[in-house]
C-alpha cells in the first residue's frame, strides 16, 4: 500500500498569523508540510471491463446517494493514511452492501469468503494489496 506523503512547501507567514501574533511574527518565509491529494473524486462511477479489471471508461451513478456512498469510502481509506486506490474503494463498497444486505448466518459468511479470495485481508481487517 502506498502511504499518503507529505511534501514540504515554503509560503509565507500568513496575514491572520501575523494579526494573531501580536507583533511577534512579520512577514518571513517558512516551510510546512502538506499533502498532495491526486486521488480519483468519484462524482462518475469507475466500472469493470469484460476481463473484470478497471476500465478507463466511467458512467454516471445511478443517484446522489450512491455517488455519496463511493466518496465516503474513499474518505475513509484516505483517513487510514493510504491512497484510495480504485481497486479498494470497490471492494470497500461491495463488502459494505454485502454486510447491509446479508446480516449474518450462512449467506454473510459465504459472501465474506468470496470478497476476501478475490482481495487480500489482513487478520485486523485491514485492506492489504488487492489480488489481481
Amino acid at each position: 500500500m502506498a502511504k499518503i506523503e507529505r511534501f514540504e512547501v515554503r509560503t509565507l507567514v500568513s496575514v491572520k498569523d501575523i494579526v494573531e501574533s501580536k507583533g511577534q511574527l512579520d512577514l518571513v518565509p517558512r516551510t510546512v508540510k502538506r499533502r498532495i491529494n491526486l486521488d480519483y473524486d468519484y462524482r462518475r462511477k469507475i466500472v469493470r471491463d469484460s476481463e473484470g479489471t478497471i476500465s478507463p471508461f466511467t458512467v454516471p451513478h445511478k443517484d446522489r446517494a450512491e455517488m455519496h456512498r463511493h466518496r465516503r469510502a474513499m474518505e475513509a481509506i484516505r483517513k487510514s493514511g493510504i491512497e484510495a486506490l480504485p481497486e479498494l474503494v470497490l471492494w470497500q463498497i461491495a463488502f459494505d452492501e454485502a454486510r447491509r444486505r446479508l446480516r449474518g448466518g450462512r449467506n454473510l459468511s459465504m459472501k465474506m469468503r468470496h470478497l476476501r479470495q478475490q482481495f487480500s485481508v489482513a487478520p485486523d481487517r485491514h485492506l492489504v494489496t488487492p489480488v489481481c
